[in-house]
């Protein structure tokens, strides 16, 4: 084989296999888009799940997990975050903690204002929750809100899933 034949079967063999392995495209169906950037998941808010992800690679945000909401919490995103309203104060107050929280921080991670003068002291009022169950108030109203405390500080990574465990299991007996 001549230099020449060599350099062709040689460009041609470069021609044909060009890359870094198989391009994968992962895509969500049924989105909502955001600074695109961020999508929500309208397949998975239908299941009252909301599920952020990012565009580039259809994977949720991981400071953001999917987490379950109420009918009240899915009804606000369909009809004011995805319309790219602000949520009403009295909307706003029908909420339990926990999802004014979500709410929040949906609206943050959107970089979308959601001009509501919400202050919580959520840290204070969990350790102070938690803290009274300790030391033995086992009211049905208390144990109660402490699920949904512990519920959204392990969604916003405040607790590991394994304190979340041990702490729902300390409520549960």
């Amino acid at each position: 084989m001549t230099t020449d034949q060599r350099n062709a079967v040689e460009a041609q063999h470069n021609e044909d296999f060009k890359g870094f392995g198989l391009k994968q495209s992962r895509i969500i169906k049924h989105k909502q888009e955001f600074n695109s950037k961020y999508a929500i998941d309208k397949k998975l808010l239908k299941k009252n799940i909301l599920a952020l992800k990012y565009l580039k690679n259809a994977n949720n945000v991981a400071t953001f997990k999917p987490i379950e909401i109420s009918d009240q919490l899915k009804h606000l995103v369909e009809n004011f975050v995805m319309a790219g309203k602000k949520v009403g104060e009295s909307e706003f107050k029908l909420l339990s903690v926990t999802e004014r929280r979500i709410l929040k921080r949906l609206y943050s991670f959107l970089k979308m204002d959601l001009d509501t003068n919400h202050a919580d002291n959520f840290q204070k009022e969990f350790e102070v929750m938690y803290g009274s169950f300790l030391a033995g108030n086992d009211s049905a109203e208390l144990k109660k809100q402490l699920k949904e405390f512990i519920k959204i500080a392990k969604h916003e990574a405040i607790i590991t899933k394994e304190e979340a465990a041990k702490m729902l299991a300390k409520l549960n007996h």
